[in-house]
């Protein structure tokens, strides 16, 4: 896989390699591309270089139990970013949430996450994530994900950070628990995993 990628994936079509730590889905190997073009341009690339297809098929394809399905997320205004990107903390262990939304609840679930975004911002929360919508396949999908720029401890927030205290300093007059049942009741599956970036399976 390195010797594939350090090949074929240069420039603009490098990739990023993030193995599964937790969960169901534990060994999984998710490939990541790092480029912000579209997903017609990506494929004119790999037509225009076929022997890309055979070396895949050829030297990795017959290691996997299994190859999972494309994905194509756009990142949308939902993101919690500093005003920097450069301030975002590179982390090599990132939490990643799939949150399929009920049918005909789409809205009802984004007024929901611009809530989420509001209350991190009137916090100043230095915790931040990328959120966006897989942009074809058969339901509605939003992806989390959220760099934990101390490991695993970032999942342990002080008490500062966590959800109802948020919460209460940004809007006093409302109750979280019923608010976060109102929001729950917007989503139909949730999953939350770990994934470690395996930088010697990724594009240089």
């Amino acid at each position: 896989m390195p010797k594939h990628h350090k090949e074929y994936h240069k420039g603009d079509l490098a990739v990023d390699v993030y193995e599964v730590m937790t969960g169901p889905r534990t060994g999984e190997l998710h490939i990541v591309s790092r480029t912000t073009r579209s997903w017609t341009e990506m494929e004119k690339d790999a037509r225009r270089t076929p022997d890309h297809v055979v070396d895949w098929e050829r030297n990795i394809s017959p290691f996997l139990t299994q190859e999972g399905p494309s994905e194509f997320v756009e990142w949308g205004e939902n993101s919690y970013l500093p005003a920097n990107p450069a301030d975002v903390p590179q982390a090599e262990k990132l939490e990643v949430i799939f949150i399929d939304v009920q049918p005909g609840m789409d809205e009802e679930f984004n007024a929901g996450m611009k809530k989420i975004k509001e209350m991190f911002q009137k916090n100043n929360s230095k915790v931040y994530y990328n959120a966006g919508t897989r942009a074809f396949g058969i339901g509605s999908q939003t992806v989390i994900v959220v760099p934990l720029a101390k490991g695993l401890e970032s999942l342990e927030p002080d008490p500062a950070s966590a959800w109802p205290t948020m919460f209460k300093n940004a809007f006093p007059k409302e109750d979280f628990a019923a608010w976060m049942k109102k929001f729950n009741s917007t989503q139909q599956k949730f999953e939350s995993f770990l994934v470690l970036h395996r930088k010697d399976l990724s594009s240089d």
